[in-house]
């Protein structure tokens, strides 16, 4: 029996350019269900110096994990809990809903007392 635990949550931010100008749109519409992402802070952004940018393997942000969430990420992190961080679900993309939209899930492994 496994003792990890997995968190999932849609990325928010997807909609914006990068500052140097790459869409995250062409990038995520490059990525698959099930590649692995990179988790990058980002302690000089001037919104959020907690923010937890989402990378591509291509090494190219494509958005951020959301802050309701965000502390749990960061502190299994900060425990060296985080064991897989994957795309689990990209959405949108059609007429009516043209964004792409990302899923991932980060597996954890549980809090030892």
């Amino acid at each position: 029996m496994s003792d990890n635990y997995c968190i999932a949550c849609q990325l928010v931010g997807e909609s914006f350019d990068n500052p140097d100008g790459s869409s995250r749109q062409a990038e995520i519409a490059k990525c698959r269900v099930g590649e692995e992402i990179i988790l990058s802070f980002e302690t000089d952004n001037p919104h959020d110096p907690a923010a937890l940018a989402v990378l591509s393997i291509r090494d190219v942000k494509i958005g951020y994990i959301s802050g309701d969430i965000k502390m749990e990420v960061l502190e299994a992190i900060a425990e060296d809990r985080l064991v897989n961080a994957a795309i689990s679900a990209i959405y949108g993309g059609r007429p009516g809903k043209p964004l792409l939209g990302v899923e991932v899930e980060l597996e954890c492994k549980e809090e030892e007392f």
